[in-house]
């Protein structure tokens, strides 16, 4: 390893000084921080080596629903990468304090998520780790797609995913070895977190069962890729001409 890529390391790592650690898992580690020069407040995280190329490929990405990355740099054995902090809750918060939520509620998020999707799947990166957890909604109102701790470049020419990785319930298929993961995955586990919204469960347990809303979702988890939507624009498309409805409850029971 050279000795720039080295200083860089250690100039993220001493820096921003620890307040919280907000997550310890298997190959990340992450810390709520204050930079020492001017105290404004970050997020550090240490990742697996892997996933430092895709936090460097979304370092220049400037967009309301992706949080800021600040710096990224390789070490010995892990990586660092200093991010934006979101003051606000996730999905998983906001639900476990208010229940499911309203159809134009959840055609509003899902449509920021699509946004998000947008950008990073024209980086050629697929996030494969959609989830009520992390998906945030600041206190002024933005939805923030986070955590790419196990998302992945597409590679050209490969048949599956070199490792298995993701979420029980929202993972794709393919996730699970039966293909190489791409933009359709990540439709997949948006498809379940539109039914996780709008009912508390997932669709194996309970699927949605008003119209439209319900339509979208079982097309977003269809088995196989093909038959999903293609692209996420092309879901966000159909989530949009939903959306315009006039504004209904929900008919599906509660937590």
């Amino acid at each position: 390893m050279s000795e720039m890529v080295n200083r860089k390391f250690q100039y993220l790592e001493e820096s921003y000084e620890v307040l919280a650690c907000l997550g310890n898992r298997p190959g990340q580690e992450v810390f709520l921080v204050r930079r020492k020069n001017d105290g404004k407040i970050y997020i550090k995280k240490y990742v697996s080596a892997k996933s430092v190329e895709v936090y460097t490929r979304l370092q220049d990405i400037v967009h309301r629903n992706i949080p800021r990355i600040y710096g990224v740099a390789q070490g010995e054995d892990k990586g660092i990468v200093i991010e934006e902090f979101i003051n606000g809750e996730t999905l998983e918060e906001y639900m476990e304090k208010r229940g499911v939520l309203e159809e134009n509620q959840v055609c509003s998020i899902v449509r920021e998520i699509c946004s998000a999707l947008f950008v990073v799947h024209n980086r050629g990166i697929v996030h494969r780790d959609i989830k009520p957890e992390n998906v945030m909604i600041s206190n002024d109102g933005v939805v923030k797609v986070i955590d790419f701790g196990i998302a992945r470049n597409i590679k050209e020419g490969k048949t599956q995913d070199t490792e298995i990785l993701g979420t029980a319930g929202y993972a794709a298929p393919e996730q699970y070895g039966y293909g190489q993961t791409d933009a359709r995955a990540d439709i997949y586990a948006t498809g379940v977190l539109m039914n996780r919204l709008l009912t508390g469960e997932l669709p194996a347990q309970h699927l949605y069962s008003a119209p439209f809303l319900r339509d979208i979702i079982k097309r977003c988890i269809e088995m196989d890729a093909r038959n999903r939507f293609q692209t996420i624009q092309e879901l966000k498309g159909s989530v949009e001409t939903t959306g315009i409805r006039p504004e209904r409850k929900t008919e599906e029971k509660r937590f």
